[in-house]
């Protein structure tokens, strides 16, 4: 382990050494005027992290759960994880930590009534602050869930990239969170949740497809390659509805349930699909954020390793730049 380190977000940066920052220095918006600046000694960005968390606490909590990665599926695996997780610990009073992401607060409504609190923290922070997986801050038991960014790093880069590490992200995030197994929760949806699927009055609701074709964490696929599967599908008498970002998280898992089919490319909404009575396709790509092949991201992020899965009605397929033949053997599954 290096004992100087350089850690970086957009034009800021950090320099640590044996893990105590020497200097901050770079580009930095300061409401909306940019600036250049050099801090010599630092208050840590631990410190400043950590009074944002305990100020945003809106009571005494003695476990808190810190979501470091600001990824849907990640903070799905949570709910399956964190009952273990508090009993290990002893945990009475316990709430959720996000960063940035309001959005994702109704994921884990779906499992628990947990209560979820978002802090707002600036990215190179939140990127370098958190370097250790459990620690005690005034009393309080923190745990960073899934890992710190150099575990994520060092698991993507070295040993999926280079050591063919064959333990799948799933088991390796619990691993990580330090329990045995995975403790399942139904997800439970409210009213308007499941009202949404009435704006589709055009839809034939008993026989349609819901596609997903954005991802944050793989490279996308051509607009073609979408617009020639659905006028396949449409050619085989399906009607289509479409993920967008004016739906909610649990609003496409209610329409995705109540689908013929779903076909997504793989992101992190598709793990909490993975449990639905549904038949999924799902289409994997390049890693966007690590050198692994697409092959290497299926085997690494294949939703058949994911907890309380139906094996037998998912589909996976990995995209090898002919569009023809991908369309082709969707359309022989559906």
């Amino acid at each position: 382990m290096s004992l100087i380190k350089k850690y970086k977000f957009n034009k800021q940066k950090e320099i640590t050494i044996l893990n105590i920052p020497l200097c901050h220095y770079g580009e930095r918006n300061e409401n909306g005027v940019v600036e250049k600046y050099f801090e010599l000694f630092p208050k840590s960005y631990f410190k400043k992290i950590m009074k944002i968390i305990y100020e945003n606490l809106d009571k005494k909590y003695d476990f808190v759960f810190i979501c470091r990665v600001n990824a849907v599926g990640e903070n799905y695996l949570l709910n399956y994880l964190f009952q273990e997780v508090a009993e290990i610990n002893n945990a009475k009073k316990y709430c959720f930590i996000v960063f940035n992401q309001k959005n994702y607060i109704p994921v884990f409504k779906m499992f628990s009534n947990v209560h979820v609190i978002n802090c707002i923290v600036d990215r190179v922070i939140l990127n370098t602050a958190l370097n250790k997986r459990k620690f005690t801050y005034k009393g309080i038991k923190f745990q960073v869930f899934q890992c710190t960014l150099d575990e994520i790093n060092y698991l993507f880069r070295e040993k999926y990239a280079k050591q063919d590490y064959q333990i799948p992200y799933p088991e390796q995030i619990r691993i990580w969170a330090g329990v045995s197994k995975f403790r399942y929760l139904p997800m439970v949806f409210t009213e308007n949740d499941k009202n949404i699927i009435n704006k589709f009055q055009n839809v034939n609701l008993k026989n349609f497809i819901f596609l997903s074709s954005e991802a944050k964490s793989v490279l996308p696929l051509s607009e073609n390659f979408w617009n020639r599967l659905k006028t396949a599908l449409r050619e085989h008498g399906y009607d289509i509805i479409e993920n967008s970002k004016t739906i909610t998280y649990p609003q496409a898992v209610y329409i995705a349930s109540q689908a013929r089919y779903i076909i997504a490319l793989r992101s992190g909404i598709t793990e909490i699909f993975s449990t639905l009575n549904v038949p999924q396709h799902i289409i994997y790509t390049k890693h966007r954020f690590s050198p692994i092949s697409t092959r290497k991201t299926r085997e690494v992020h294949s939703l058949k390793n994911y907890p309380f899965v139906n094996q037998e009605i998912i589909y996976e397929y990995e995209y090898n730049n002919n569009d023809e033949d991908l369309i082709r053997q969707i359309i022989e599954r559906v």
